[in-house]
């Protein structure tokens, strides 16, 4: 089995190729952990701001680390699909298109 490590941003995706899988949801993966990693920059700037909009400090922390916790959870199904060096390159591609289209 081969590990593919994905940095980006600071935000670690540990892939790993895993033969049998079909191709279906690579598409999805890829849109819902750029979502992810989006909302994750925007919760780590507004605790550097400090600027909350009714929140206070630990309950943003708290919704930082359910969005982890759910990248997490996210990131381990997304390893179930990816059974090749394409599958790969085509996540890689589709994270990143989404990632630059969420920040825009």
């Amino acid at each position: 089995m081969k590990r593919f490590i994905i940095l980006y941003s600071g935000v670690l995706f540990a892939i790993m190729l895993i033969p049998g899988c079909g191709r279906s949801g690579i598409d999805h993966y890829a849109y819902e952990l750029a979502a992810l990693h989006c909302e994750i920059k925007k919760v780590n700037n507004e605790l550097r701001n400090t600027k909350i909009a009714g929140m206070e400090f630990s309950q943003i922390k708290e919704h930082l680390k359910d969005l982890r916790s759910k990248q997490r959870d996210l990131s381990e199904e997304a390893l179930a699909k990816v059974t090749d060096k394409e599958d790969l390159e085509k996540f890689n591609t589709l994270f990143n298109r989404y990632v630059k289209e969420c920040e825009e």
